[in-house]
């Protein structure tokens, strides 16, 4: 798992999307008409969609995981977020929690 957020934090999205499985389901709790990266993302190509909006249309300018806690073939990780939004550069940071299920003892 570690190894897939130190790939979001130099940009190596490619990396992330061979760690998950094709039929990998992705959620982000943001309303898409508000920000457009957000929604449901069924696969690993609608996952790299995900991305690509993300990319589209914020810049990162922090990102760290501060924790993480496993249980069986869950895994749950705590960071921070912040970014400028390119459209309105409009700068945010934002706490979040991330829950992976299935994870096996390879990360997936």
């Amino acid at each position: 798992m570690k190894a897939i957020y130190d790939a979001f934090a130099t940009g190596n999205i490619p990396f992330i999307l061979e760690s998950v499985s094709e039929d990998f389901t992705w959620q982000d709790p943001c309303n898409p008409s508000i920000a457009p990266y957000g929604g449901t993302y069924k696969g690993r190509s609608a996952f790299g969609e995900f991305f690509q909006k993300l990319g589209d249309n914020t810049e990162t300018t922090l990102w760290e995981v501060n924790e993480y806690v496993s249980e069986g073939d869950k895994v749950i990780a705590l960071g921070r977020h912040g970014f400028q939004t390119k459209h309105a550069g409009k700068s945010v940071a934002t706490d979040w929690v991330m829950i992976w299920g299935n994870v096996d003892k390879n990360g997936w």
